[in-house]
């Protein structure tokens, strides 16, 4: 029987596959219920990142159209399988990497249907890297500073990870933004398990693949508004986060992220630490920062942002590690108090630590919801003392663009056109903004955006100070699209 003929029945008696772990969102997939589209997204879930094994033998013998499109998809598997076995990420079809000196590289990975476009353009020290995935139409902005770490790998050095093509492997990075677009679930759920080299995944993986006993000595702490497996926001708070360190003391990684249900932790061995929420059929953006691992000022900000706290650890053995997991800010983090007045609000600066000899100066703030205001008129643009550009939306329940001030609030609310994928500010989860003047070009990123009940709720901002970044987006937040002061 060629393997144009066979249904998905078929491909099960075939493939030892796991049916319960390759079940979507409550379908089996062995019915008609799952599209062709769905079966192949929980069928690359299932085995990339756990090596499933496939009688490949079998297979092979069943085959009768050796180029036949499920035949060459099944060999593309196959090879993702044994390029996760060893660690390493996929290479192009050629077996070169792509070229330093071509603005546009064109990948094919041995199966003609599944087309990445990579761009890739060094500007004063810093790498963009855009990448489109054609069949699933999700489109990605990663801003990656290219100024990498000389460090070894160690369990417990934690920090922000993305891959060096040159080199053909995962490498230290001091921080990047990755932006998703707003596709849909199962585009998001396929390209960071399809991708190894995503920097979300290669960041976390970090934890993800060590074994249980080192998994014991990390210092973890995952928050979330909307933390898996619940149905509703148990929270006003829309903070979420991932912040990690392990048993060699030195660096953490803090993951600012506006995704729901994410990650699964309490899964962290098997698919569905990577199970996105149907809400991020919306786009969402993450921001990554190295950091040292005895800054607990993270926590100070999800303290104030009333972060739901739904997953963390402490280091089991006594040391530096473990102390910095028992501060005062960690541990008031994880109790059950909350800020009161005069102090529901705070904010602060701090660098990043991945690059000592060139940190990037980052600005957080956060309120609680007994400090009923605007969180970018109360705080941001009166700590950061420059005008603001705020991806928000528009209506009546927006505050209008602040014009009456020296320093202004101005609402992005058009539509934007990024690669092929158009966002709207009701089509993502995002909330960032951009300072308009001042010595400082800063870009930021919240779960929040200027709706007027949002004064009442907890809320929080990151921001990172990089002209690059900062530039790229001013060019999204154009006059065409924004509720411009006179």
């Amino acid at each position: 029987m060629a393997w144009k003929e066979w249904d998905v029945n078929t491909l099960f008696e075939h493939l030892n596959l796991n049916v319960e772990a390759l079940t979507l969102y409550g379908k089996d997939p062995r019915t008609s219920e799952v599209t062709a589209a769905e079966f192949l997204i929980v069928l690359a879930r299932e085995l990339l990142p756990f090596r499933t094994k496939i009688k490949w033998d079998e297979v092979a013998a069943s085959d009768e159209s050796a180029h036949s499109d499920l035949s060459r998809f099944l060999q593309f598997l196959q090879d993702r399988a044994e390029m996760m076995q060893e660690r390493r990420p996929l290479l192009p079809a050629s077996g070169s990497n792509p070229p330093a000196t071509s603005d546009f590289q064109t990948v094919y990975h041995n199966f003609p249907e599944q087309q990445y476009i990579v761009i890739n353009k060094s500007l004063r020290g810093y790498v963009f890297l855009f990448t489109f995935n054609t069949i699933m139409k999700t489109f990605f902005v990663l801003f990656l500073l290219g100024i990498q770490l000389i460090v070894e790998t160690k369990v417990g050095q934690f920090v922000c990870r993305r891959h060096d093509y040159d080199k053909n492997a995962a490498t230290y990075t001091d921080w990047w933004i990755q932006y998703k677009g707003p596709d849909g679930i199962d585009k998001w759920l396929y390209v960071p398990i399809d991708n190894v080299t995503s920097p979300l995944i290669e960041t976390i993986d970090q934890y993800v693949t060590l074994p249980d006993v080192d998994k014991a000595e990390v210092a973890l702490v995952a928050y979330n508004s909307f933390p898996p497996y619940f149905r509703r926001p148990v929270s006003q708070s829309s903070s979420r986060g991932v912040v990690a360190w392990g048993d060699e003391t030195g660096y953490a990684f803090w993951l600012v992220h506006t995704i729901s249900r994410f990650p699964n932790l309490h899964e962290a061995n098997s698919p569905a630490v990577y199970a996105f929420a149907q809400a991020n059929e919306k786009a969402a953006m993450i921001m990554c920062l190295s950091i040292e691992y005895q800054d607990s000022m993270w926590a100070k900000v999800a303290y104030y942002e009333d972060a739901v706290v739904f997953y963390y650890r402490s280091p089991q053995t006594a040391g530096a590690t473990q102390d910095a997991f028992n501060v005062p800010d960690i541990q008031t983090l994880l109790g059950d108090s909350f800020p009161s007045l005069p102090s529901s609000y705070y904010s602060s600066s701090m660098k990043t630590a991945g690059v000592p000899s060139d940190p990037a100066n980052i600005f957080v703030a956060a309120k609680y919801g007994s400090f009923p205001r605007d969180m970018y008129m109360s705080l941001i643009v009166r700590t950061l003392k420059q005008s603001l550009r705020v991806w928000t939306g528009r209506g009546p329940h927006v505050f209008e663009s602040l014009c009456n001030t020296n320093i202004t609030i101005e609402n992005v609310y058009g539509e934007m056109i990024i690669g092929k994928s158009t966002f709207s500010a009701a089509l993502d989860t995002a909330r960032w903004s951009i300072s308009k003047v001042g010595v400082g070009k800063y870009f930021c990123l919240s779960n929040s955006g200027r709706e007027r009940y949002l004064s009442n709720y907890p809320s929080g901002v990151v921001c990172i100070e990089n002209e690059a970044v900062h530039n790229m987006f001013s060019k999204c937040a154009t006059d065409e699209i924004t509720q411009t002061c006179p």
